[in-house]
């Protein structure tokens, strides 16, 4: 990386990054499944963050919501699933 003089690439107008990461899950293999994602709440933004502000979820108990997405179980899915440390698991299917 360096620093050059040359003006930086401005966002499209119509770029959701939503949406762009969401395919990013998609993008490997093309085989798109549901699961369901129980993940600690200190995660909540790290969801919308990948599946967007409308993203399906449910209140499991005081430290933990679930969610139901679609994604391309892939290695770029396992492996952000297991970046999370434990704070996230798959439990469907």
């Amino acid at each position: 990386m360096e620093v050059t003089d040359e003006a930086a690439v401005r966002k499209p107008k119509d770029f959701d990054v939503s949406e762009f990461f969401t395919q990013e899950f998609s993008m490997l293999n093309g085989k798109e499944c549901t699961v369901t994602l129980l993940c600690e709440n200190i995660l909540m933004n790290s969801i919308i963050d990948r599946f967007g502000e409308d993203v399906p979820v449910q209140t499991v108990d005081a430290c933990h919501f679930s969610t139901l997405v679609t994604v391309d179980p892939s290695s770029n899915f396992y492996g952000w699933v297991f970046a999370s440390s434990g704070k996230m698991r798959i439990t469907e299917p």
